[in-house]
């Protein structure tokens, strides 16, 4: 989408503001004696697949209604971060890319928060429902029941991907009893943006049948402006490569396009959902959910770059830890015949060097990056599940069917790997591309997902001396992914200059697979079949014991392809040397796994108002198989292609209740060991990975408070203190790029990857976070209107970007230091069911940069860190009938 004139809309929202302003003004010129007494919310849950208070449940659980999301503007589902102490979230920016599920409890994490493209073969730490649904994905926040977040693990009854703990969050349903509309809309600015934010949403729910059948219809909108500048974009001519810096030059460098803004976005929402009691027994629940998100850029940000020359055919990538390496001029290269070495790169001429091959990127400012190209993406998701319950007197039967779609396409920016990505003797890959001076990795990666899941569950009804919860779940989940990279104009230039890749035969990649450097095809299949229960003995009033079991049985098979035409018949396959095909390599896995966990809790009412409770539980997360060659000079040892199941061990203990019916607290402390922990890396090759490490463990301690100070100020504060680290050494080798064989070359050198210590933090992972949260309740005398005021903050500590400076040769470490991020909005509501707001997100303009990548592990143009969006102040007004 194109960048929008925003002049008369700012105008018009200032108008707006100013008129809300004075509105605000006249309404409180008169205070009156309070009649908006605030109230201790009691909030129902059914974290345990049966309704209960919240202060019932014998474990650490937090849970938000949809007037706690509304006051905090928490609609993005990384917002929920910001009010749950210990939960943390990754944020990726407005983009696909920010569908991998980075969520964080207990500390719970060994990834390093990189942009690693392909299809996840693993799951995350925590488990997202949605709905019933268990999956992930960039989910707009609306007309949500409640969200609720259960910590620590939940195998027994939510499966797979539990090992820190659970998030669910539950739709509104259709409601039988009465009509409902409401309709909202906002527009906010950005202190780093010309682009304004704006959007809509809706709302509608019609009772069909009394008491029988309803409908609701819920849809919105949103636009977001961009607020990062690509001060490094490459200049495409009309045949789509690279502009030449010198017309008529092949050997040329690039032209500069520099633009603003680039990182805007929009968001579509519809959901349709269908409630039919036929009976007082039988309730049917059916919903249909999609929302397509289409982004022009990442959030990335570059603010530590400071200028240089970049030049591909002098292998010049200012910070690269592989800067410099065996350039053209002076290093390995081959003239046209492929097998006369030149130590110089021949220009067009044929005599003179690539004199033109240069260009000078600038520096880089705090909402600047230095990509070459956008990394543009869109997302699709659709959801249909179907929740049918029949109360049986004794017990409800449950039945619960999702089927999801969820698909990514991402334009990545490939160019920090195409260039200073070190390759076989010492050399850049931009060896093997004959140092074309305007190599872009312009690439396409597609992502497709499928998953059916049903479960049967069986509840036991009222109050009973054993309570029990037991069931059967099926899982069945297709993954399919591609990803194509070319760097356009390369066989143009390859044919023209004289000096060859490394591939054989050059001539015919370059008619085969014009411009290709890159290209692989995955496909992944996974089943799960499980029984799982739950049994309570109410041992008498005070004490109950809880003990529960999930067996299960999974089968994944996995299929992959690679095209590396640049390597040539020295990245084939040995038993499938196609050379005309450019360096195809071919792979396949399967495996099943069937295992049980287990989880026993024990809680004593010591009184009215205070429970403490202990819990030992099991949780675990399926294994699976890595797309990686065997065999070519890319290959990796086949003991790396597949990777085992991680599980965790959680013991705690707590305390909760409340105090005079004003407060409710919950205090927790817990201890977490993690075995054969997973995480994503990289082979020396490039290929995405997920790895095992030997042992890790957490242990932490979590305080949360809510009540009523007065009679109209509510308080919410939460602490966490977390200590993770790995507890026993461990290194993964590999085969190095470029050392192992082709067809007629044996692999021969093995080397470390990752060497990790005892004692190494886990990444990612802040020791304090801390949560406040208040709301201000004001009667106002003129017509009964109301004013409430809404203040939350959160405090992140500090933590590394991976283990430590071992990995990798310490290309990827960094520190992340601490933030604190703070919300503020002020509200009028009216008597005549009108209300408008005023709002500031990040009021202190946090820029918070956390994952990212370094300049030495991609080159100091393609380094990036991710960047909360800057400080946002708007205005939203919102109309509701009932």
């Amino acid at each position: 989408m194109s960048k929008r004139n925003t002049t008369a809309a700012r105008q018009a929202s200032t108008r707006i503001l100013a008129a809300v302003v004075a509105m605000i003004g006249a309404a409180t010129g008169v205070v009156s004696p309070s009649v908006l007494a605030a109230e201790v919310e009691e909030i129902v849950v059914t974290a345990q697949r049966r309704a209960q208070s919240i202060q019932d449940i014998p474990y650490n659980i937090s849970a938000y209604s949809d007037d706690d999301l509304q006051s905090a503007r928490a609609f993005d589902i990384g917002d929920i971060s910001r009010l749950v102490p210990g939960l943390d979230f990754k944020d990726q920016g407005p983009s696909p890319r920010s569908s991998r599920n980075t969520f964080i409890l207990r500390g719970i994490n060994a990834n390093d928060g990189r942009l690693i493209f392909g299809t996840d073969v693993s799951s995350g730490a925590v488990s997202m429902y949605f709905d019933d649904a268990p999956l992930f994905f960039p989910m707009v926040m609306k007309d949500l029941e409640r969200v609720e977040v259960l910590r620590g693990p939940q195998g027994t009854l939510y499966g797979s991907g539990s090992l820190g703990g659970t998030i669910r969050f539950i739709p509104k349903e259709a409601n039988l009893g009465e009509f409902e509309f409401e309709a909202s809309t906002h527009v906010d600015t950005m202190s780093e943006s010309d682009d304004l934010n704006y959007g809509a949403d809706f709302m509608v729910n019609v009772p069909i049948a009394e008491n029988t059948l309803a409908l609701r219809l819920v849809g919105s909108f949103e636009e977001s402006g961009g607020f990062v500048d690509g001060i490094g974009l490459v200049q495409f001519d009309n045949n789509g490569q690279p502009t030449q810096s010198v017309p008529g030059d092949l050997a040329s460098g690039y032209v500069r396009a520099p633009e603003e803004d680039t990182n805007s976005g929009e968001s579509r929402m519809i959901r349709v959902a269908l409630n039919w009691a036929p009976s007082d027994t039988v309730d049917v629940q059916l919903s249909y959910t999609n929302q397509e998100t289409e982004v022009d850029d990442f959030a990335g940000v570059n603010p530590g770059f400071n200028g240089g020359l970049v030049d591909a055919s002098l292998a010049t990538f200012p910070g690269s830890f592989f800067s410099n390496a065996n350039a053209c001029n002076g290093g390995l290269a081959f003239s046209k015949d492929f097998f006369t070495p030149t130590q110089n790169c021949l220009g067009q001429d044929g005599n003179t060097l690539y004199a033109n091959g240069g260009v000078t990127i600038p520096d880089a400012g705090d909402f600047e990056h230095t990509m070459f190209v956008k990394s543009a993406g869109e997302s699709t998701a659709d959801v249909f599940s179907a929740h049918i319950s029949v109360d049986l007197g004794f017990a409800t039967l449950t039945s619960s069917t999702s089927h999801s779609e969820v698909s990514f396409e991402n334009t990545p920016d490939f160019t920090g790997f195409d260039l200073p990505t070190r390759a076989p003797g010492g050399s850049s890959v931009a060896t093997f591309n004959s140092f074309y001076p305007r190599a872009v990795g312009v690439t396409s990666s597609v992502d497709e997902t499928e998953r059916f899941t049903q479960e049967l569950r069986l509840t036991s009804n009222g109050v009973n001396k054993f309570d029990y919860v037991v069931g059967i779940y099926y899982e069945d989940r297709d993954s399919d992914g591609a990803t194509l990279t070319k760097q356009p104009g390369l066989s143009e230039f390859d044919t023209t200059v004289n000096v060859a890749n490394l591939g054989f035969p050059r001539g015919k990649n370059n008619t085969l697979h014009p411009d290709v450097t890159f290209s692989e095809v995955r496909q992944f299949k996974f089943e799960d079949l499980a029984f799982f229960g739950e049994l309570t003995w109410h041992v008498n009033e005070k004490l109950q014991i809880t003990g529960g079991v999930r067996a299960f049985k999974q089968e994944f098979s996995h299929d992959f392809e690679s095209l590396i035409p640049f390597c040539g018949l020295f990245c084939s396959s040995s038993e499938q040397p196609r050379f005309f095909e450019g360096g195809t390599t071919v792979t396949d896995s399967e495996r099943d796994f069937d295992d049980e966990i287990f989880k026993l809790n024990a809680s004593y009412n010591i009184d009215d108002d205070t429970m403490a409770y202990f819990t030992w539980a099991e949780g675990f997360r399926h294994g699976g198989a890595n797309a990686l060659p065997l065999a070519g000079r890319q290959a990796s040892l086949p003991e790396m292609l597949e990777f085992q199941p991680d599980s965790t061990t959680n013991w705690e203990v707590g305390l909760k209740g409340s105090v005079g019916g004003n407060m409710n607290y919950s205090i927790a402390a817990y201890l977490v060991d993690w075995d054969e922990f997973q995480f994503e890396s990289l082979v020396i090759a490039g290929f995405k990975t997920v790895l095992n490490g030997e042992e890790a463990q957490t242990r932490g301690v979590e305080l949360e408070f809510n009540g009523i100070l007065g009679e109209n100020l509510i308080y919410n504060i939460g602490y966490a203190y977390v200590d993770a680290e790995v507890t026993k050494d461990f290194v993964i080798s590999d085969y190095i790029a470029g050392t192992t064989g082709s067809f007629f070359i044996p692999p021969f050198t093995v080397l470390p990857l990752i060497t990790v210590s005892d004692g190494d933090p886990l990444p990612n992972v802040s020791d304090h976070t801390l949560t406040l949260s208040l709301d201000y309740l004001q009667s106002l005398e003129r017509n009964n209107w109301s004013l409430s005021y809404h203040l939350d903050a959160k405090y992140t500590g500090e933590s590394q970007s991976t283990f430590n400076d071992q990995v990798n040769l310490g290309r990827d470490f960094f520190e992340i230091d601490s933030h604190t991020v703070v919300n503020a909005s002020i509200s009028l509501e009216t008597n005549e069911n009108w209300s408008a707001s005023l709002f500031v997100r990040n009021l202190t303009n946090e820029q918070n940069l956390a994952a990212g990548n370094t300049a030495a592990a991609a080159g100091g143009t393609h380094s990036y860190f991710f960047s909360l969006r800057p400080r946002t102040v708007g205005l939203s007004v919102n109309y509701r009938m009932n």
